[in-house]
């Protein structure tokens, strides 16, 4: 697997027998099925700490997200060069995942975020805004996609949105596109 540059899986028991140092784009739409000798965030933690590659995009589902928070995985070197990253966020979970990435010294050069978000409470909504502007402000963060699964939960973030945008940052709303529908743009890529 040494060529390969672009890999979607979904299933990350297949991660523990692979290696792929010059995989730049790695989506994972983990759906889980029976047991698993490592959780998913163990598997991918691994996987990118032995093919040593430097990714620049990551596409996760929710899924892969048990009770800890993915702060390992994110703070490996593979991480440190991602600049699009999209999370599908677990309902309950969504405060401990975004405040991880509050610091700019996870993802350092991250400039496209797109977050996936089910039913976000009020408090999670207000937990993003805080990322979302602590990012901005460290200058390099220039886009944030949110897909909300139901269009009623866009109250809760519509005039904060308006009130983020600014300069060369820019913060939508999009139509919900779950990573397990992200292999479709591996076909247009070059």
């Amino acid at each position: 697997m040494a060529q390969l540059s672009h890999l979607y899986v979904m299933d990350v028991d297949i991660l523990n027998v692979l290696s792929a140092p010059l995989l730049s784009s790695l989506t994972i739409n983990y759906l889980p099925q029976g047991s698993h000798t490592l959780s998913a965030q163990e598997s991918i933690t691994r996987f990118l700490h032995q093919s040593r590659c430097h990714l620049e995009s990551l596409s996760v589902s929710a899924e892969i997200f048990t009770s800890a928070i993915p702060s390992r995985m994110f703070a490996l070197e593979a991480c440190s060069t991602i600049s699009r990253l999209k999370l599908g966020l677990p309902p309950r979970m969504i405060n401990g995942i975004v405040e991880a990435f509050t610091s700019p010294s996870v993802l350092p050069k991250l400039q496209h975020l797109i977050l996936c978000i089910s039913e976000p409470s009020q408090d999670e909504c207000a937990t993003i805004l805080r990322m979302v502007r602590s990012r901005r402000d460290g200058g390099l963060l220039k886009l944030v996609e949110v897909q909300l699964m139901q269009d009623k939960y866009k109250h809760h973030l519509e005039e904060d949105i308006r009130a983020t945008n600014g300069g060369d940052f820019e913060m939508r709303f999009e139509k919900w596109n779950p990573s397990f529908e992200d292999h479709f743009y591996l076909w247009h890529l070059p």
